[in-house]
């Protein structure tokens, strides 16, 4: 059946339901609108990814919390179009990572992420952060942390950490299902159902999702797209309650997420030539097609135990595993894309991750508390084959000799940890915030590489003879143990019920490492980065709840931070870690929600996030004081309004704004580049109260932006650019 035929029969379908259920679910409505108007007031925000669950009003984190209600509504399809909601919080190198206060998911440098992405509590591996579960279809809520934090999340969350929760089996029916049909290939179709299995005990849910793209990029060498989506998602979680003290809920997901290749030549294949985004063509000549992506597979198991009223035993545990493809072409010269044919990557590899985390809880009058324990294991391997030329050594005329690197690593990482969290009331208005994390991490890593000349038949022997220092067989391995005490603590002040206001310090860490020289095949390793950072909190609640208003300031302290530094001419594509001295971070978010009618919702924020390093100098004397971190834009803000009214139409516009950022260390003018203001719009009418059609506009206005810029490199220059503007239909059912 073709997609329009898919469509007639699912308006078909939904319509019939929705006759049926029109009823009841119009009784609910009345209802819900009644409450609010005589209340004037919105739900309550619970906070649940922390160890412990807590209103908004009480967490002193910088925290966004997205209700599942807010991402069914809005024209959102994955979690970067929530972060681009977020003050503070943007995407890396175009949709490929997240950034934090100006801190790189990957870092500046180093091999370990800092930002951690949970999934239904499982830790995303490194590459299933970039290519994995990241769909906003039947999600439950998700919250964005901004600042470190290694006390409650811990390793590789130094930067932030971002928790998704799907949404979790219920004793009541319920049916979703959503068509979404748009320009450039867009298709989502997804569904949703769940209900009780054994009533009061066992209850499911099943939820599948599926969009694809054709993207916006076209390959003129192979006559196809270059850059086209897809990724499906299949998730059933169960829950079961054999007592009213006991819940156990399992999760198992299946998720396959590719893509094409989204970089461009932003000179339009003349070097040295600086446009602006609106004048790049967005076409390429690769003779390979570029392809990304990832097979994941997560099963976790959370069970919570009341042992009483005062106490509660929870464990989490978690495996994942996935698969992952990358190929990319290295000779992208669009005025003669067939030339050298073989410069290519082709790199396949696989992730796993096991997590078991036990943590008691206890909650009394004045005291309430979490100790916990913590334990992980990830292995991931790489076998990868890429082809390089000879101009690699800075020197054209050596192009026709062709370079071939066979490599294969192994990484194994091993964390434990204990950690507390916990406050005491010292006064009615007046309490006391302590933790703390131990946390120790054991790195084995293994690397077997063999890099030959792939034509020696045309290289003269002195030459060959001249490569012999990059040539051969290396076998690099390292071992090592790291630990770290990450205390935490604060005051938390509540003048009244609806107003409360913190100040908290805490330390955070990243681990160190080992990274390969590309150039002597040896093994260069680097310290620990430590963070000290000091935040205040406001947490705000109006009008009997209908305005709400968060805000943070913070200053961060940043040691030994690792940043990647770049080899010398003519291998300046290529770098190191190494620690620099001091950095340091500070900056604000502030945002606001009003419920101004029961049919109209306004909100808002805006950030501000300055990085910079203050003493760091590269081991060639370059000296970086002064410079921003990468993908660091120093402002953001946000905007929306939505409305949903009595007669049936619905809808709501919101704008977000980005600075400009530097694409890497050096903050040379030419990677200048990314700021954009983005509209999206949606219009909907609601057919029955379960049956909606909505219009949705992406970038509305079409603003032409660099997502990421690298053009300072002489012949080399390379970008992506965000979406163009996008429109779809949406058709949504929910019984």
């Amino acid at each position: 059946m073709g997609t329009a035929g898919s469509a007639v029969s699912f308006v078909a379908i939904c319509a019939s339901l929705a006759a049926v259920s029109n009823a009841k679910a119009q009784e609910e409505n009345d209802q819900n609108t009644a409450s609010l108007s005589e209340a004037g007031a919105v739900d309550e925000i619970v906070v649940v990814g922390q160890k412990r669950i807590q209103s908004l009003l009480e967490v002193t984190a910088s925290v966004d919390v997205i209700s599942a209600e807010e991402i069914a509504r809005e024209p959102i399809t994955d979690l970067y179009d929530i972060v681009d909601r977020i003050p503070n919080v943007t995407a890396a190198l175009g949709q490929q990572g997240f950034v934090i206060r100006g801190v790189d998911q990957r870092g500046a440098g180093g091999s370990t992420l800092t930002i951690t992405v949970f999934v239904d509590d499982s830790p995303l591996g490194n590459q299933t952060t970039f290519f994995g579960p990241l769909d906003s279809w039947d999600l439950g809520q998700v919250e964005v942390y901004r600042g470190p934090q290694s006390t409650n999340f811990g390793r590789n969350s130094i930067g932030g950490a971002i928790y998704i929760r799907t949404q979790d089996p219920s004793f009541e029916w319920d049916a979703l299902g959503r068509l979404e049909v748009g320009n450039n290939g867009i298709l989502q179709t997804s569904a949703a159902v769940g209900g009780p299995i054994i009533e009061d005990k066992l209850a499911f849910r099943i939820a599948a999702n599926h969009r694809q793209s054709n993207g916006f990029i076209f390959n003129s060498f192979l006559q196809q797209e270059a850059d086209e989506t897809e990724m499906t998602t299949a998730r059933l979680k169960l829950l079961f309650q054999p007592t009213d003290t006991l819940s156990i809920i399992s999760t198992t997901s299946y998720t396959d997420h590719f893509a094409g290749e989204d970089i461009l030549n932003p000179t339009n294949g003349v070097p040295g030539a600086l446009l602006d985004a609106s004048e790049v063509d967005r076409s390429v000549a690769y003779n390979v097609p570029g392809r990304e992506g990832t097979e994941t597979f997560i099963q976790s198991l959370n069970a919570s135990w009341d042992i009483s009223d005062k106490w509660n035993l929870t464990s989490i545990t978690t495996y994942q595993e996935s698969d992952y493809v990358r190929t990319e072409d290295f000779s992208t010269d669009p005025n003669n894309p067939d030339d050298n044919p073989d410069l290519a990557l082709d790199r396949t590899g696989d992730d796993s991750v096991f997590t078991q985390e036990l943590r008691l809880t206890y909650q009394g009058q004045r005291f309430s508390g979490t100790l916990g324990g913590y334990f992980l294991n990830a292995e991931s391997g790489f076998d990868d084959t890429f082809t390089l030329t000879g101009a690699i050594l800075g020197d054209p005329s050596l192009s026709f000799i062709l370079l071939t690197r066979d490599g294969a690593s192994f990484d194994e990482v091993t964390n434990k940890a204990i950690f507390f969290d916990g406050e005491y009331q010292l006064t009615d208005k007046l309490d006391l915030l302590f933790g703390f994390r131990y946390d120790d991490e054991n790195q084995n890593d293994s690397a077997l590489g063999n890099t030959f000349i792939a034509n020696p038949e045309i290289v003269p022997p002195f030459l060959q003879a001249a490569f012999a220092p990059f040539l051969g067989v290396v076998e690099p391995v390292t071992e090592a143990e790291y630990n770290a005490f990450l205390p935490k603590g604060g005051l938390r002040f509540r003048p009244s019920d609806d107003v409360t206001f913190a100040f908290v310090v805490q330390r955070a860490y990243r681990a160190g490492g080992a990274d390969v020289d590309f150039v002597s095949s040896g093994v260069i390793e680097y310290d620990p980065e430590y963070l000290t950072n000091y935040e205040l909190s406001a947490r705000t609640v109006f009008l009997d709840g209908r305005l709400r208003w968060n805000t943070n300031i913070y200053y961060s302290d940043y040691t030994d931070q690792q940043v990647t530094e770049q080899f010398p001419p003519p291998l300046q594509n290529f770098g190191f870690t190494v620690n620099a001295g001091k950095s340091e971070l500070y900056g604000l978010e502030t945002d606001a929600n009003f419920q101004i009618t029961p049919d109209v919702q306004v909100y808002g924020g805006f950030g501000y996030s300055h990085t910079e390093f203050i003493e760091f100098t590269q081991t060639n004397g370059t000296s970086f004081n002064g410079n921003r971190y990468p993908y660091a834009p120093r402002w953001s803000a946000n905007a929306g309004v939505t409305y949903d009214g009595s007669t049936g139409v619905f809808g709501g516009f919101d704008a977000n704004y980005q600075s400009d950022q530097f694409a890497n260390n050096f903050n040379v003018p030419e990677d200048f580049e990314g700021e954009r203001v983005v509209v999206n719009a949606r219009l909907g009418y609601r057919i029955t109260d379960n049956l909606t059609v909505t219009a949705i506009a992406r970038n509305i206005f079409n603003e032409d932006f660099y997502v990421f810029a690298n053009r300072g490199v002489f012949g080399a220059e390379t970008a992506r650019l965000g979406d163009p503007r996008t429109w779809a239909v949406r058709i949504d059912a929910d019984f």
